[in-house]
């Protein structure tokens, strides 16, 4: 299944953002959050310029499952320090 953007602009500020933030870092370690049992989430560490993110693979913005990146500070909302 083909995703197309509706907004070409939109889609490419998301790409260049994770970009930006990713690219040249180095996954560190694997993420599991099983908190609920019945969704699991899955995610990576990432090590960039003394920088350390998780990265979780989601379906949207709102986590509803996986296919879109969410990057976060370790510990930014309370787990995974």
């Amino acid at each position: 299944m083909t995703t197309i953007a509706r907004n070409r602009n939109e889609a490419e500020v998301y790409i260049m953002d994770v970009i930006d933030k990713l690219g040249g870092g180095t996954i560190t370690q694997p993420l599991l959050d099983d908190s609920d049992p019945d969704f699991p989430f899955v995610g990576f560490r990432v090590v960039k310029d003394e920088q350390t993110l998780n990265v979780w693979v989601l379906r949207d913005p709102e986590g509803n499952g996986s296919g879109h990146l969410s990057i976060e500070e370790p510990n930014q909302f309370g787990n995974f320090d």
